[in-house]
Formats: C-alpha cells, sequence, structure tokens
C-alpha cells in the first residue's frame, strides 16, 4: 500500500472529492426515479449546491418516461451530456411508462461520447449502451462502456436474462479491454444464471428491503455502494457508486530486469570466441562426465556473459508491449495540459496521442509479422491474441503466498506422488541390466545429427536450470556441435545421465483465476536445453524398435496417426454397432483420467516392462538413470523465491520429449480382452467402449474393473472428480 500523506483522509469518498474529474473508474448515481420529468427541477438544484451530485462522472436513471414531446433542453442540467433510451412504443408490451437515460459529467467526459448498437427494447428488456473515451482512466482499460437496464416484469427474468448476455457478450468481442459496468431496475432479475461472469456491487436495499437495483462489472471490487433519499416521489432511493478500484500500476511496483541485446555483432563475436576454444583441454582435464558437462556449460554461459552486452529495462505491469517511451511522453503531456484546464489544447493532443498509438501498433505488428520467416508461432499467436483480446484475461492470477514456506509446500506437493521406496527393487534390477550390458553402446551420435538438432531449437524458448540458452545453441551450432556429440556419446557409452540435466526447475502456473488451493497451480518444468536434444535422438532410435510391441489402438506417437483417426474409430465402432445390430442395442463410453500421468510412472515397473520389448539392456539401464535419481525445486518468479531442493524416484517431470512415449510404453500392455469393449488411447487420455447387447453390460463393466484394478497394481491413479460417462 502506498503510503497516504500527512493530513489526507483516507477512504473511498475521500479519494473521490480529492479526485473529482480523475476517478479511476467513473463514479455513478444511479436510480429508478418513476417519471424524470417532474422531478428535473430537484436534480437540476442537486446537481448545482451539492458536491456529490456535481463530481459525479454519471447518473443512470430507469423508468424516466419521457417521450418525444419532452425536449432535451427541458431536461438540460448544467456540465451534463443527456443520453436518452426512450421506451419504442413498437417494441415494448406497454404503450406508457418505461424509458432510460444517462447523465455523463463533462468534467469526466466529453466530447468522446457515442450510443453503441442503438437502443435495444423488447417486451422483455429496455438497454441503453453507451460508449466513453473520458479524459483519465488506467492504462489496463481502453474506455469505459456503460449499460443502462430496465426490466420492467419479473415475470420475463430469463428472457431479459438472454437478452442482456447476447448484449454483453457482443461487446466483449468487439471492445475486449473495455471497462463494462452494467446499473439498472433488475426486477429480480440475476445475471449470474446465464453465461456471464461478473460482479454485483450493491449490497444494501433500494426499495423498502428489497434490492431491485443492481451494478454488475467485470472487475471485482469495483465500486463502494452506498443508498441516499430517493428523487422526489420515488419509491426506488438512489444508489451512489464510488469507485474503489486501484490501478495496477499503483498495486504493483514495476520490475526492473536485465536482457540481453543481441545484436550480429555481439554474435559475430561469441562465434569467433568459440571457434578458438580448445575443447580437448576441457575433456583431459575431467574426470568424470558431471565434471565435463558442468565445466563445458560454465564456460559457454561466461563467453556468453562477456560478448553480448546487457541493460536495465523497467517494466511496468499494466503496459501494452506498444506503449512505447514516444507514448508515455505524450500522454505525461496530455496529463499536464489536462491539469491546466486547456480544452482545446487537449484536444489536440489526444488526435496527437492517438496517431502515435497508431504507429507504434503498426511498428508492433509488423514485428509479431516478422516472427513468420523466424517460424516462432507461439509469439505469432499471442501478439494476434493481445492486439485482438481474443481470449486476454486482463485479471492476473495472483499466488497466495509468494514465501520460501509456500516455495518448500509446492515443492512437496508436486513430489507427493514420490511416497513408495523401491530402492531394493531398482539397485537388483540394475545390478542384472549391468551383468548383460554389452561392450558397444546403445547409440553412436554423428556431429551432424547433433549440429541439426541445434539448428531446429525455437531460438526464444526459455532456458533450463543450467542457463544454457536455446538462442546460444541454435546460432553457435556449428561451433558448439563437436564437444556436445562427444558428451552424448559419453552419455551412452557409460550409460549415465549428467546431473546437472536431471535438474528441474518448476514453475507454479496458476489454471483458475481464483486460487483456492495447491491443486490449481499447474506445475511447468524447466529442464536442460541439452538434455531435451539427448532426448529427441534416443525418441528417434527407440521407437522404431518398440512399434510391434504398442498397443495397435494407442493413437500417440504413432507414424501416420493422429487425434482424429482415434474420434473416427471411436465412431466407426459406434455406427457399426447401433445401425447393424438388432434392435434393443446400445452403446455406452467411459471417460478415464489420470491424475498427473506422467509423474506416476514407476521406473522399476517400467524396466521390466521394456526387458519384453526388442530393447538392449544398455538403453533400459540408460532409461532407468535418467528417470531416477532427479532433482527439483519451485522458483516463484514474482518474489524471486527458490525451494529447496528435493530429489523423486518416481515418473518422468512434464516439458520432457521422452515423458509422454515411455508413458505410453508404460500402459502399452493394457487391453480390451473382450470383442464387445475396445479401449481407445491417445497418451494418457483414455476411453472405454461398450457396444451393449440387449441392456446385457456385464462385459462393459467387467472391463472397467478390469482397468481400475490394473491401474492400482501400476500405481496409476485415477482422477475420480473428472471421469464421464
Amino acid at each position: 500500500m502506498r503510503k497516504r500523506r500527512r493530513g489526507k483522509a483516507g477512504g473511498v469518498k475521500k479519494r473521490q472529492k480529492r479526485c473529482k474529474g480523475k476517478p479511476f473508474l467513473p463514479s455513478i448515481i444511479m436510480g429508478n426515479v418513476r417519471s424524470l420529468n417532474n422531478k428535473i427541477d430537484e436534480l437540476q438544484a442537486n446537481a448545482r449546491y451539492f458536491q456529490e451530485f456535481r463530481d459525479i462522472s454519471l447518473m443512470s436513471f430507469t423508468e424516466t418516461w419521457l417521450n418525444d414531446n419532452i425536449t432535451d433542453e427541458s431536461m438540460y442540467i448544467d456540465g451534463f451530456k443527456l443520453l436518452r433510451g426512450d421506451r419504442n412504443l413498437d417494441l415494448a408490451a406497454k404503450q406508457k411508462g418505461g424509458g432510460v437515460c444517462l447523465y455523463v459529467n463533462n468534467r469526466w467526459c466529453h466530447p468522446n461520447i457515442a450510443i453503441l448498437k442503438g437502443h435495444f427494447c423488447s417486451p422483455n428488456i429496455e438497454i441503453l449502451t453507451v460508449g466513453l473515451r473520458p479524459y483519465y482512466i488506467p492504462r489496463e482499460f481502453s474506455h469505459v462502456i456503460h449499460l443502462t437496464v430496465y426490466i420492467p416484469n419479473r415475470n420475463v427474468a430469463r428472457e431479459a436474462a438472454k437478452d442482456l448476455s447476447t448484449v454483453i457478450q457482443d461487446l466483449e468481442i468487439a471492445h475486449p479491454y473495455a471497462f463494462i459496468v452494467i446499473d439498472g431496475d433488475f426486477n429480480h432479475t440475476n445475471l449470474k444464471k446465464t453465461g456471464v461472469h461478473y460482479y454485483q456491487h450493491v449490497n444494501c436495499p433500494t426499495r423498502e428491503e428489497a434490492t431491485l437495483d443492481l451494478c454488475y462489472s467485470n472487475v471485482k471490487d469495483a465500486y463502494n455502494a452506498v443508498s441516499i433519499s430517493p428523487l422526489g416521489e420515488s419509491d426506488h432511493n438512489l444508489v451512489i457508486l464510488y469507485p474503489r478500484y486501484r490501478p495496477i500500476v499503483l498495486r504493483q511496483k514495476p520490475a526492473v530486469i536485465t536482457v540481453q541485446q543481441w545484436s550480429q555483432e555481439s554474435l559475430d563475436q561469441l562465434q569467433s570466441t568459440l571457434d578458438t576454444t580448445d575443447w580437448d583441454m576441457f575433456i583431459r582435464s575431467s574426470s568424470d562426465i558431471d565434471e565435463l558437462t558442468d565445466a563445458i556449460t560454465g564456460y559457454v554461459n561466461f563467453c556468453v556473459d562477456c560478448s553480448v552486452p546487457t541493460k536495465q529495462v523497467k517494466v511496468y505491469p499494466n503496459n501494452k508491449p506498444w506503449i512505447t517511451s514516444t507514448v508515455k511522453s505524450v500522454i505525461n503531456r496530455k496529463k499536464g495540459i489536462f491539469g491546466r484546464g486547456d480544452r482545446a489544447e487537449l484536444k489536440a493532443v489526444q488526435k496527437e496521442l492517438k496517431d502515435c498509438i497508431r504507429k507504434e501498433k503498426a511498428i508492433y505488428k509488423r514485428k509479431i509479422e516478422n516472427r513468420f520467416t523466424d517460424n516462432n508461432m507461439k509469439e505469432v499467436w499471442e501478439g494476434i491474441r493481445l492486439m485482438s483480446g481474443y481470449m486476454v484475461n486482463n485479471h492476473k492470477s495472483y499466488l497466495p503466498d509468494t514465501s520460501i514456506d509456500y516455495a518448500n509446500a509446492l515443492n512437496d506437493f508436486y513430489n507427493r506422488f514420490d511416497c513408495h521406496d523401491f530402492s531394493t527393487q531398482t539397485d537388483l534390477l540394475r545390478e542384472s541390466l549391468d551383468d548383460c550390458a554389452g561392450g558397444k553402446p546403445f547409440l553412436c551420435v554423428t556431429r551432424g545429427e547433433v549440429y541439426r538438432e541445434f539448428s531446429r531449437l525455437n531460438a526464444f524458448k526459455a532456458a533450463g536450470p543450467d542457463q544454457l540458452k536455446p538462442r546460444v545453441l541454435n546460432t553457435c551450432a556449428n561451433q558448439l556441435a563437436d564437444i556436445f556429440t562427444h558428451i552424448f556419446n559419453l552419455s551412452f557409452c557409460t550409460k549415465t545421465i549428467p546431473v546437472s540435466w536431471k535438474r528441474s526447475c518448476i514453475i507454479p502456473v496458476a489454471k483458475k483465476a481464483v486460487i483456492s488451493c495447491m491443486n490449481d497451480l499447474r506445475p511447468v518444468a524447466l529442464t536442460s536445453v541439452l538434455m531435451k536434444s539427448c532426448e529427441r535422438i534416443v525418441l528417434r532410435h527407440i521407437k522404431p524398435l518398440v512399434d510391434d510391441y504398442l498397443d495397435p489402438q494407442q493413437y500417440a506417437y504413432r507414424a501416420h496417426r493422429n487425434t482424429e483417426d482415434a474420434v473416427l474409430n471411436c465412431l466407426e465402432k459406434l455406427y457399426s454397432h447401433l445401425e447393424h445390430s438388432k434392435s434393443g442395442n446400445s452403446a455406452r463410453i467411459m471417460f478415464f483420467d489420470f491424475s498427473s500421468a506422467f509423474n506416476t510412472i514407476q521406473p522399476h515397473v517400467l524396466a521390466d516392462k521394456m526387458l519384453n520389448m526388442n530393447i538392449s539392456h544398455d538403453l533400459i539401464f540408460w532409461i532407468l538413470n535418467y528417470l531416477t535419481n532427479r532433482s527439483q525445486y519451485v522458483h516463484i518468479s514474482s518474489s524471486n523465491c527458490m525451494s529447496d531442493v528435493q530429489y523423486s524416484n518416481t515418473g518422468a517431470p512434464q516439458g520432457t520429449v521422452l515423458a509422454p512415449f515411455l508413458f505410453t510404453l508404460y500402459t502399452s500392455d493394457v487391453r480390451s480382452s473382450s470383442d464387445s469393449c475396445h479401449l481407445i488411447k491417445f497418451a494418457d487420455d483414455t476411453a472405454l467402449v461398450g457396444l451393449i447387447k440387449k441392456d446385457d453390460d456385464r462385459e462393459y463393466l467387467e472391463e472397467i474393473n478390469h482397468f481400475v484394478g490394473y491401474c492400482d497394481k501400476n500405481f496409476l491413479e485415477l482422477n475420480v472428480k473428472k471421469q464421464r460417462k
């Protein structure tokens, strides 16, 4: 929280008085007035003599009972602009009454005001939609959209809610970054029962003991509501909505990050440094593969630090990528002009700001288009979503705690499946594999293969715990291919993997907007880029060896197969059974979901299964070394907090190359034994299709029990909450 100046009173009301024409969100007076024409004198007096009316941003009224015979001049209020939505007699159910209107304070917004989509009027609901671009609004919002709603009858609540949700969804698609506020007389209609998830802010009675006048917005905790005396003899109290929202830039401090300035000159210097390096010196001075790997990785990172300059950049939490220093200077100039009150100069600088933002957006657009040539499709789609607002989450989820204790608790939670001690079985398995090992390495990789792997790396991916960036391996593939070819072959020969390549940095990423438990945080594991390149080489080697042993109904990681084939196979079995069988037959499908499927692999069980496949003992020993004694820690980036290191002997971390394929090998022996039941799999997604004849589902239930028993025997946990029939 920012400290308040001495002598300054706190609270949203005091802040509203201090800000006046510059509230973070529009302050609103709303209510059902039941004929505004005979109450306009009182409203004009309130706006002239009472500060809370005079400084309000918007006044939203329902049941105005205005018609064509009442002119705008007769409803004029000094300092406000009137926008009307009179009842359309041809569309409304009743010929009298109704109508909505909105008064906009000129000191808050003028002249960027427009009625959007016209005035929506039906027998169920009346909606006046107004788009506003005020003099000041937090940068996370593009503009304000205000909807004044009047629902005349509680008997049409469901139909009215559907009409309103349709209007809101259209606005959200057209204006993804807008702050949307909806208020009016809802007459017992609840917007929460529709597909629109907005926050309701009025918690005080508005008509006797009932709360009929409501206010919704797309921002949580946006307003404090206070009930005041009604206008004239109306039976509805007026409600003042004081904005309590604080912009992101005030809630979060700007982050200062250090970025590397990659240029052709720095790349040339780095390549020339690596070209003149005597790699044999590192090989001769290293006693084992761990020492050699650490020495090479540290040296390459040292060369990068010496060759590539860095700079510090201040990143504001509410900045869009096209808000550059040029745009910020114009924004600051606009703030100064607004404070002086020069309307003519303010209009000119607003036009300049609009042109400046348009130019910077065009520059950002060309930058995204250039990503096509770099084959960086992730940044392409992220840029397109950011510019279009498609599926953009403006309300970022925050971790409930960023301390070391919470990081350690998360690490314990992510390592919860390592609860069995199979060290004895694993040691015996290692001894038997070592006794049967051959004299030659199971795989010998060439320099060309390593060079191709490095050349295909995405330069914009994140580095692993060893901090060796994919950009370095990609741009210096020719210089680094020889030494890492030697390290890869040394790993295959000794059947060991460097300790630094088995380390995982886990970044917790929120699955939901509101985090209620640790299971709402997805563990994204960052592993060594070198290890991923090595895994791809091993994967190409192992696939043809086990192709005959994989389940024919497994559609993942098979040549010329994909999800469409799995779906078509399932539909073909269903249609052929239902169309060509006798009447009275039916079909049932059970969809199984595993809890952290890849994290539950037991290495010794997998190795026993691989012994029955066409895989050499040396390769099985290498995979066993790959899956055991892995180290992991949790990194909370917002506080730069790291947990203690833990070691795991169960599963394979998400994000590795081999983990999904090893899971298909792990579950290749579970198959349906009945002609009327078919187990269709795509990696860890499994569906049991039961073709039932004459309501006899005994075989189908037996297959379900068999699959559940198989999961228990192989230490696989089913997520019962996500099972679907």
